[in-house]
């Protein structure tokens, strides 16, 4: 399950990733995203939230990129991610890591170099 969020007056937009995610349901959630985005003035932040992730498919990556592109192209001030507790025992598809595009920061924070 996926929820979108968004608080104007914080400028902020939340992306909690909850149980089982697969690509199909990324692959629709960029269209929430774009709707999501039109609400925000460029140096918003983004939260994304997996603490609650079961699992997810590797096919979901290229879905996730796109958003964060997204929400680079209007101008994210900031990115945070929550990640699941280490401690906690996870499942993800095809046995891999969280299949997150690993990018430096500065990709979402041109100004931050």
């Amino acid at each position: 399950m996926i929820k979108f969020e968004v608080d104007e007056p914080k400028r902020l937009l939340v992306i909690r990733y909850r149980g089982v995610v697969e690509a199909e349901e990324t692959e629709k959630g960029l269209e929430q995203i774009r709707n999501g985005l039109t609400k925000l003035q460029s140096g918003f932040r983004l939260l994304a939230d997996l603490s609650e992730l079961q699992s997810m498919e590797v096919a979901c990556a290229p879905f996730i990129e796109k958003a964060m592109d997204m929400c680079n192209k209007k101008g994210a001030s900031m990115v945070v991610r929550v990640i699941p507790d280490p401690r906690r025992r996870h499942r993800f598809a095809n046995h891999v890591d969280l299949p997150l595009p690993r990018r430096r920061s500065n990709h979402y924070l041109p100004n931050f170099g």
